[in-house]
């Protein structure tokens, strides 16, 4: 049920009373004309946070601040979704042991800071701005709960990353005291400064500083993204422009967030599928690299049963070729196992097997597989089930 509230205040409130009731689900606030939030809370603390004006942007400045030694390509996902599932990404780094705990949890408290302070600022805002076309006044935002989602189904982060949300909720208004204390209320951290009178700012700047503003304020940076690669807080950077802001030398201006990759290969010529090949015997997954990658496609090879859905969850291959016995986990256990993810439903899956009787087939068959390829492997065989099933277009 949605429950509307004009205060600024209340919205800290209503949050502190989810925390206080130890609630488990996703709570979704939106703003009156404004961006919106989503935030999952687990039995009262505070387990992820997304929404607002430029998630992709918030991910990558915090990813490269804490994750900088693992190349995720920030996880930017290659299918273009909307919101790519960030949360999950962070689960994968913990199970692989690319990243401490620690370090997550500084990131995820990072995130939380930043969008709560978006939320508060923006609910100031329209609380003191009233809309001209609206005949009666309305609420500044409104918030509704809904129990029992979670941030990601495949995924679930350790305790430990979990946040007291009643303490993030302090520390955060009283950053926002700050803020507003330095004449800053309307000052967004997500607008990019940009140089409006050069001569001018020139005129009152040494040649040095005058310079690196020029290089740094080109209206692509948001006053956050300049904050970071200056190694400072955004308050202390927004400060320091704020006199040129005022004699209108520098203005601020919108931007939009990142883009996401095309969604689709006909949207992008030189896009590759890829291929992921899962056998315990590295001469077969060598082998296939070879074929494949001489065809066009880009090919992963798994060797080792315990990392083929990290691997698959991590990658989103368009194609699966998959052994069918292997020790710790044979292929029918694996392929039952990636068509319960809900994003593996209609990916091919080809079983690889030795054994191409009929008894195989059915059980095959029963827990998902999509088609059948006989070893050893033949050249022709593995490009046309490749391109039966992916449909290459030279």
């Amino acid at each position: 049920m949605s429950v509307a509230h004009s205060p600024t205040v209340n919205v800290v409130v209503e949050l502190t009373r989810y925390s206080q009731q130890h609630f488990t689900g996703k709570i979704d606030i939106k703003v009156r004309q404004g961006s919106s939030w989503s935030l999952y809370l687990h039995l009262g603390r505070l387990a992820w946070v997304t929404g607002g004006k430029h998630p992709r942007r918030r991910w990558q400045r915090y990813y490269r601040r804490y994750c900088s030694q693992v190349n995720l390509k920030q996880g930017q996902d290659r299918r273009g979704e909307t919101h790519p599932n960030y949360y999950h990404i962070l689960g994968l780094l913990i199970s692989r042991k690319l990243v401490s705990v620690e370090k997550i949890v500084q990131l995820q408290q990072a995130l939380a800071s930043e969008v709560l302070f978006d939320l508060i600022q923006e609910i100031a805002i329209a609380s003191v701005t009233p809309n001209p076309i609206e005949a009666t006044p309305q609420p500044s935002f409104t918030i509704a709960a809904t129990p029992g989602v979670r941030p990601c189904r495949q995924t679930l982060l350790p305790q430990a990353t979990l946040i007291n949300l009643t303490q993030m909720l302090c520390q955060v208004e009283t950053q926002w005291n700050h803020w507003v204390a330095a004449g800053l209320t309307r000052c967004f951290p997500d607008l990019a400064p940009v140089v409006g009178d050069r001569e001018a700012l020139q005129q009152i700047t040494q040649d040095n500083t005058y310079q690196r503003l020029q290089k740094l304020i080109n209206g692509k940076n948001t006053l956050r993204d300049l904050a970071a690669i200056a190694n400072t807080s955004v308050l202390t950077l927004t400060r320091s422009l704020l006199p040129y802001i005022r004699q209108q030398l520098i203005g601020l201006v919108q931007v939009g967030d990142f883009v996401a990759s095309p969604s689709t290969p006909t949207q992008t010529p030189s896009y590759r599928p890829l291929a992921i090949g899962v056998d315990d015997n590295k001469a077969i997954t060598t082998q296939m690299r070879s074929l494949l990658s001489q065809a066009g496609y880009r090919f992963i090879g798994v060797n080792n049963a315990t990392q083929v859905l990290t691997t698959i969850l991590e990658t989103k291959p368009d194609l699966i070729f998959l052994d069918l016995v292997m020790p710790i986990a044979n292929g029918y256990e694996i392929c039952a196992q990636i068509r319960r993810i809900p994003d593996f439903q209609n990916t091919p899956i080809i079983i690889l097997t030795n054994n191409d009787g009929l008894v195989d087939r059915v059980r095959a068959k029963m827990v998902g597989s999509t088609d059948f390829l006989s070893k050893p492997l033949v050249s022709d065989q593995i490009h046309a089930i490749a391109q039966k099933h992916l449909a290459i277009k030279n």
